[in-house]
């Protein structure tokens, strides 16, 4: 057991580690389901959890297969007597997550992954009212941005919105009838659900904009180190079976495999977290977003600073509906040779400011009015 623990602990304090570690858990883990076989340690299960559900926002699909199936064992070896409702929630969102996660994907097969994501909307049954289910769903989709087919985009980013704001009317649980309660109690709703899922997309997507617009803004494209860069220190006069393991290191479906005349060389492909960061911002809904403007103006105003720093720049005139401002154009400079990508994310950033109701108490901020003066000019 305490050999489980260790190997688990690779997955956050190792990252190069981490697919196998994943990978042994999950095979030593599957010896718990056999007739016999001790229980599993609560604290083991309460730490793993938790440490586990960052594992899920991984750009690996291996590493987010094995997440997914660790958390299957630990949630369906939990309460195995008298399963509560949250927990059989979990293994239904969890069983929806595996579905969408093991189909091989392509552009004939986009509508059949897009059935599981769209069950993991924070209104459908299994991921309303329950939280643990909810913040699953929630950490797994961000995970499935990564992937790198335009046409899921849309569908995820939908999802993940969807817990930033739900319509009123999807949002009452009610109570189930019980003998113990008088009957005009049982109709009495209980939290509404909206505003918990907010409060749960929040605290997951926070610290994720802020990490990722630190990876897509300060760092270049090369930044991203290959693993596996050296063939001379990695592969030469290495056993095969050494081999093996390297290759299930970090991310190995983001590897190139590289035959060259001096051995096997593996390089891993750079995360496109520029990409990811637009993905993100087009999750943000103006609702729920204009109340966290002390988290998304600077990081518009860094934005911003990214564009403005760059050299030759040529101007383009954009066109964003402004309602608050009464304004139809908004004009801003970008990069000669400004990839399409980063016109999408400065886009949808001034998009999504412009449907702020509150866009003029914002524009009040000196710096915030002096960047787009800059942008403007």
């Amino acid at each position: 057991m305490l050999f489980l623990f260790r190997v688990s602990n690779l997955t956050t304090s190792d990252p190069n580690s981490c697919c196998l570690a994943l990978r042994v858990v999950d095979l030593e883990l599957c010896s718990f389901a056999l007739p016999g076989s001790p229980e599993l340690p609560t604290d083991f299960a309460s730490s793993c959890c938790e440490e586990l559900f960052s594992c899920l926002q991984s750009a690996s699909h291996q590493v987010r297969l094995h997440t997914l199936r660790i958390f299957t064992v630990i949630y369906g070896l939990a309460d195995r007597s008298h399963r509560s409702d949250e927990t059989s929630a979990v293994l239904s969102v969890l069983s929806r997550c595996l579905s969408a996660e093991r189909l091989k994907l392509d552009a004939q097969s986009v509508r059949e992954f897009l059935i599981p994501v769209l069950h993991l909307h924070a209104h459908r049954t299994g991921v309303r009212g329950h939280p643990v289910a909810a913040l699953l769903a929630l950490h797994y989709l961000l995970g499935l941005l990564h992937v790198q087919l335009t046409s899921t985009w849309s569908g995820i980013q939908e999802a993940i919105a969807s817990f930033a704001e739900l319509p009123r009317e999807q949002t009452t649980v009610k109570q189930p009838q019980s003998v113990d309660k008088p009957e005009s109690d049982t109709g009495r709703p209980i939290d509404e659900w909206r505003h918990v899922a907010c409060r749960l997309y929040w605290s997951v997507l926070e610290p994720v904009l802020e990490d990722v617009g630190r990876q897509a803004l300060n760092n270049s494209p090369t930044a991203s180190n290959a693993v596996h860069s050296d063939p001379e220190a990695n592969y030469r006069d290495t056993p095969v079976k050494s081999r093996l393991l390297m290759l299930y290191r970090a991310q190995p479906d983001q590897d190139h495999l590289v035959h060259q005349s001096d051995g096997l060389l593996v390089t891993e492909r750079p995360i496109d977290w520029f990409q990811y960061y637009v993905s993100l911002w087009r999750c943000l809904r103006p609702q729920s977003a204009e109340k966290k403007t002390r988290l998304l103006t600077p990081l518009l105003l860094q934005l911003i600073e990214y564009v403005q720093d760059r050299d030759n720049l040529m101007c383009y005139t954009i066109c964003i509906r402004c309602v608050s401002m009464n304004t139809d154009v908004v004009r801003f400079n970008t990069q000669q040779g400004f990839n399409r990508t980063g016109e999408e994310l400065l886009l949808a950033a001034l998009g999504l400011f412009c449907m702020f109701n509150n866009i003029k108490s914002i524009y009040q901020e000196a710096e915030f009015r002096r960047s787009l003066y800059e942008v403007g000019r």
